[in-house]
């Protein structure tokens, strides 16, 4: 899952994969800001076919807790 999170960021922002770690931090690492932070949750929510909750949506600091979130959801990889 992982993988598909870092794909997502990568396309979406243009960031360098190997800067993409689970352990980074969404705001101070890979420098996404909240209007970015919701349309990450939209290519999330699209690629997923899910819907991401305003408080979840606060709830993101990290790479892993994007992962976490989908897990939680029952989401698969290859969704």
């Amino acid at each position: 899952m992982l993988d598909v999170v870092q794909e997502i960021i990568h396309k979406e922002f243009d960031i360098d994969e190997d800067k993409i770690t689970a352990e980074a931090n969404l705001r101070n690492d890979l420098h996404i800001d909240s209007m970015a932070a919701v349309n990450l949750s939209f290519e999330i929510e699209d690629r997923f076919n899910i819907k991401i909750s305003d408080e979840e949506l606060a709830s993101l600091t990290t790479v892993a807790d994007i992962v976490s979130l989908l897990e939680s959801k029952n989401v698969s990889a290859k969704s």
